[in-house]
Order: C-alpha cells, then sequence, then structure tokens
C-alpha cells in the first residue's frame, strides 16, 4: 500500500496537481509566480504537495470512493491555495474558487475523452485501471502536455507589459499568408484523416485489443498516437506566433530608426548642413 501510494504521489498526482496549478494561476494572470525563485517556488510546492498528499490519503488509507474524495480535494486544494498565496478580498477568494473548478472540470473533461479512447483502443477494463501506477502515467501524458502547451502559450503572450503580443492572434497569422495558410490547413487535414483511420482500426474495429502484446505496449501505442498531433500542431503555431512576433518587432525597430533619422534629418536642415543631410537621406531609403 505504501508502494502504491508513493509511486502514485510521484508520478500522477504532483504532476497532475503542478498542472492545475499552473492552470490557475495564469487564469488568473499570477505569472509573477510561474517561476523559479523563492518567492515562487514556497507557495507553489505547498498548493501541490498538500492536496496531492492528501487526495492519496484518502484513496489509499481512508478507501473513500473517488465521487467524494473530488468534492473534498476541492476543498482542500482551495483552501491551501489562498493560504500559499495569502489571498484577501471575497473577490479574490471567489476568483480562486472560480478558476480552480474551472481547472479541476477542464482536467476531468481531457481525462475522460482521454482515457475513454485509450481504453475502448486497447481493450481495457476498469479492473486493469485499479492501482496500475504505469499504466495512469502514460495515459496521463498526452493531457499533461497539452495542458502544459496552453499554459506555456499562455505565459509567453500575457507575461509582460509588451502590448503588440495582444494584438497578436493566430487566425490573423494563418490568414496572413498563403504558406502559413496552405501549411496549416494541410496539416489540420492530414491529423484529423489521421485520427479518424486510427480511430476506426484501434478503437470501432478493434484491431489493437486483438493483437497478442502487453497492455503497457498498447497503451503506449495509443498514447503516441494522441500525443503526435498535440505536439505537431503546437509547434506549427509556436514557430508561426514566433515569426510573426519577430516581424512585428522588426518593424517596430525600423519605426524608431526612422524617427530617429528624421530629427537628425530636420537639425542638419536648419543648420543647412546639406551633405549630413543626404546621408542621412540615403540612410532612410535603405529602411
Amino acid at each position: 500500500m505504501c508502494f502504491d501510494f508513493s509511486m502514485n504521489e510521484l508520478f500522477v498526482s504532483i504532476p497532475e496537481e503542478a498542472c492545475l496549478l499552473m492552470l490557475c494561476l495564469s487564469f488568473m494572470g499570477a505569472f509573477q509566480f510561474i517561476r523559479i525563485a523563492k518567492n515562487a517556488v514556497i507557495p507553489a510546492l505547498f498548493t501541490i504537495f498538500v492536496p496531492s498528499v492528501a487526495s492519496n490519503v484518502m484513496r489509499y488509507f481512508l478507501k473513500l470512493d473517488p465521487i467524494l474524495i473530488l468534492p473534498v480535494f476541492i476543498v482542500i486544494y482551495t483552501a491551501t491555495f489562498l493560504s500559499a498565496y495569502r489571498i484577501k478580498g471575497t473577490m479574490q477568494i471567489l476568483k480562486v474558487i472560480a478558476f480552480t473548478l474551472l481547472g479541476v472540470a477542464i482536467n476531468i473533461i481531457l481525462e475522460m475523452a482521454c482515457q475513454g479512447l485509450i481504453t475502448a483502443g486497447a481493450g481495457l477494463k476498469t479492473a486493469d485501471l485499479n492501482d496500475n501506477i504505469l499504466l495512469n502515467t502514460v495515459m496521463a501524458l498526452p493531457i499533461r502536455i497539452l495542458e502544459f502547451s496552453f499554459v506555456c502559450f499562455w505565459i509567453y503572450k500575457y507575461n509582460d507589459k509588451d502590448k503588440d503580443k495582444d494584438k497578436i492572434s493566430l487566425y490573423g497569422i494563418i490568414k496572413e499568408t498563403k504558406i502559413a495558410l496552405y501549411g496549416t490547413s494541410f496539416l489540420l487535414t492530414f491529423f484529423i484523416g489521421y485520427i479518424v483511420v486510427f480511430s476506426k482500426l484501434l478503437i470501432i474495429d478493434g484491431q489493437l485489443a486483438t493483437l497478442s502484446i502487453s497492455l503497457l505496449a498498447k497503451v503506449t501505442m495509443l498514447t503516441g498516437i494522441l500525443i503526435t498531433p498535440i505536439i505537431s500542431i503546437t509547434a506549427l503555431f509556436t514557430i508561426l506566433y514566433n515569426a510573426k512576433l519577430k516581424d512585428i518587432e522588426q518593424k517596430i525597430r525600423d519605426s524608431e530608426t526612422v524617427k530617429t533619422l528624421v530629427s537628425i534629418a530636420e537639425s542638419y536642415a536648419i543648420s543647412e548642413k546639406y551633405d549630413k543631410l543626404e546621408c542621412v537621406l540615403n540612410d532612410m531609403k535603405k529602411l
């Protein structure tokens, strides 16, 4: 029991609580706490470990029903979050509660969708998953990657005072150039077909369930199939977003350079230094 408790705590609960914490902090805009610093790490560890340990104690030692564990976990997590980050004020407390519920809801929906696909494709039964830490860890990988990608994008887009980032939309980037439009359309179409084909072969027809390989191999194969489009699409959007951001930053630098050259040209014109004025005008033509 202690071994199962430790393994589930390390490989399932802690990653899950860490993603939940990052989601909640991102929704609240508290990006200063999503970094490696003493004032950020200590409350984060406290908020992650206390609820995760409590939920596993309820599961392994108190043997509570999972339906009862969930609301108790939400209460413990919320109280821990409020205490660790010293949240005060009615509105702030309500925000924490709302975003905690939202984060938990997102996690549950993703888990049900992902685990439903994997269990159906691998021909798993509930008994196969009970206390099987390795299977549960592998099955959670697509969810953790998806949540982590969302949090990273959210932080990158909004974690500074650069308002130009706020003006960038992925839709605007994709429709701006033919290469981005065609490339994105092709990739999305390919992965829709990819998912449909694998769903037909592995889930509807049950081809994978009939193979004489271990449950872990089946789950790992299905997890890889789910992870591939998530990583590929995330990488594509990241590349497009970074390219657009660099283009905007270059235009801003060029604009500032033009303003500086105009100011210098005006001073040369006033002082009738026409030879230097001509050099400045030539520099402006190069931009």
